[in-house]
Order: structure tokens, then C-alpha cells, then sequence
């Protein structure tokens, strides 16, 4: 920005009178003739230019936008920022660099990947869910953006694994893209969530719903109380099967005075039928502990999880 002050004050006589004159474009929020010529003169000489930038040329966008509209756009946006940016969470998410008497480390999600560090990231959505979306969100928009810086050099820092519980509270199409793409880049993920719907509601849609749980190559269950997950569920596990064994036995006498005339007859038959592979019912009763899973394969399991005792 300095050297793009400098440039325009070398020439800025022209174009400051061609501004006094009205030549320059007037926009809503600016008024001041010598920003207007500076601006003007960004647009004819850089904007179009290998020396054009796309960070000025976004800011000019948000000011050239009409101010009404754009208030009504961001009017659901302006609360989460402040309290993004204020009190103690202004000072974590977006530290001062230069306080050289703030003595904690700045990291960033790339110098976490790199360094082979460990993030833990509590949320506490139990007690906001609005600030507490944001900001996983955020996170994890800023994690598929390294994912993809990973992936496009193809210098590969080892496993990256990412736990994330209570999905349906921070789920977005930055976590889709990771979960569709981030093996490429080293990254394995854990996601856990309540129910499909859940995700359903987050995103708005059930094909994204859907396009989350069918990017997991594995998939462990315990009980569950929801219909449209059950029915999931039991999609994933697929069809068997099941042997039928039908048995017929029957027996009478042609005449009651004669016992001879006595007759019997037995039979037996096998039948074929296609069955869900684990009924869906029978989720909804699974007892503490147990779960099923779906392993990368084909390979299904029903196992319980060890209780550890004294």
C-alpha cells in the first residue's frame, strides 16, 4: 500500500484535478476527490496489470457495493464478528504481533502441520453453539486449505489425524473437500456424530448429508434410536442369505374301525431368502458397549468394547 501511495502522489496532480472535475467514478462511501483520483488511477494503470492486486481489488468491490444492500447481506454476519473479535477471543484468534509483551506463541494451522504439533480445540457448544460453529468452521476451512497446499506440492509432512466429535455442529463443504480429498494430502480423519438428520439440519440438504457419510471408509456404530440412520446403517452393511428349513409331518386313518387302513406321511424342504445382514430393529436394542462396524473391505463386525474393572 505504501508503494502504491508513492506511485500515485508522483503523478497525482492529473488525476486529482480530474477528479475536482468529476471525471473520476463516484461511489457512495467515498467522497474524498484525492481518493477517488487514486483509485482511478489503480483502475486504469494496475487493476488489469501483472501488478494488480486481488486483495485491493476485493476491498474496492465491498466499498463500490451499494451500502443498503450490502448492510442487509452481512446483517447476520456482524454479530459473530464482534464476538470473534472482541474480549478474550479477539485477543486468541487474532493476536498482536507486535505486543512484545504478549510472551505466547502465534501459531497458524500450517505451522501446526509442519512442527508435528498437537491442537485440541474445545468448543463448548453446549453453552453457545453460534461462536462455537464459527470457529470450528474456520478451523477447518483453514485445514482443507492446507490439505490442498500439501497436495499441489506434493511434499507430504507424514499422517495428520483429525478427530472431530459432534460433527453436526461444525460440518461445511471445506470439511467435505477434506474428507473426500485429504487422504492425498495425508490426512485421516475420525468424525463422530448423534444421527443423519443431524448433519441434514447443518447443511441444509440430505444429498450433502449423505456425501459426508459416504466419504468415511469406515463406519462403527452403537445404538441408535433414529429411523433414517438405522436405515443408513443397514444400506452400508448390505444383504445375506438365510437358509429356510421348512418341515411338514401329518398322519390319519381311512377307517376308524380297521387300524390297518392307518396312514403317515412326513417332508422337508430348504428355501433361499434375502435378508438385511443385521436387522434394523435390532440397532435400536444394542446394549452398552456393543457396537457394529463396517470395515474398508467388506468386512462387517459385531463386537463389544472391553469394560476395564479395578
Amino acid at each position: 500500500m505504501s508503494r502504491l501511495k508513492l506511485v500515485a502522489e508522483e503523478s497525482a496532480e492529473p488525476f486529482f484535478i480530474r477528479a475536482k472535475a468529476g471525471k473520476a467514478k463516484k461511489m457512495e462511501t467515498i467522497t474524498n476527490p484525492d481518493w477517488l483520483a487514486t483509485i482511478e488511477w489503480y483502475r486504469t494503470t494496475m487493476s488489469n496489470g501483472p501488478k494488480g492486486s486481488e486483495g485491493i481489488d476485493g476491498l474496492l468491490s465491498l466499498v463500490e457495493h451499494n451500502r443498503m444492500h450490502f448492510s442487509k447481506m452481512i446483517a447476520s454476519l456482524i454479530p459473530v464478528l464482534n464476538m470473534l473479535t472482541s474480549g478474550e477471543l479477539g485477543e486468541l484468534l487474532s493476536p498482536n504481533e507486535d505486543d512484545m509483551s504478549d510472551s505466547r506463541p502465534i501459531f497458524d494451522t500450517s505451522t501446526i502441520i509442519s512442527g508435528k504439533h498437537v491442537l485440541y480445540v474445545g468448543l463448548d457448544s453446549l453453552s453457545d453453539s453460534i461462536v462455537s460453529s464459527a470457529i470450528g468452521s474456520i478451523v477447518l476451512a483453514d485445514f482443507a486449505s492446507v490439505a490442498g497446499m500439501i497436495y499441489n506440492s506434493g511434499n507430504k509432512p507424514g499422517r495428520i489425524s483429525m478427530f472431530v466429535d459432534e460433527a453436526a455442529e461444525v460440518v461445511n463443504l471445506p470439511f467435505i473437500q477434506i474428507l473426500n480429498k485429504g487422504r492425498g494430502a495425508g490426512f485421516q480423519v475420525v468424525m463422530a456424530t448423534q444421527t443423519l438428520p443431524d448433519i441434514v439440519a447443518r447443511l441444509g440438504d440430505e444429498a450433502r448429508a449423505r456425501q459426508v457419510v459416504g466419504n468415511c471408509n469406515n463406519l462403527i456404530t452403537l445404538r441408535i434410536k433414529d429411523g433414517d440412520t438405522q436405515q443408513f446403517v443397514v444400506e452400508t452393511f448390505g444383504q445375506t442369505y438365510i437358509k429356510t428349513v421348512q418341515q411338514s409331518m401329518s398322519s390319519g386313518v381311512n377307517s376308524a374301525e380297521n387300524i390297518i387302513n392307518y396312514s403317515g406321511n412326513s417332508g422337508q424342504s430348504l428355501t433361499f431368502g434375502e435378508h438385511d445382514l443385521f436387522p434394523q430393529h435390532l440397532l435400536g436394542h444394542l446394549p452398552n458397549f456393543h457396537y457394529i462396524a463396517s470395515i474398508a473391505g467388506g468386512r462387517v463386525i459385531k463386537g463389544r468394547l472391553p469394560i476395564i474393572t479395578h
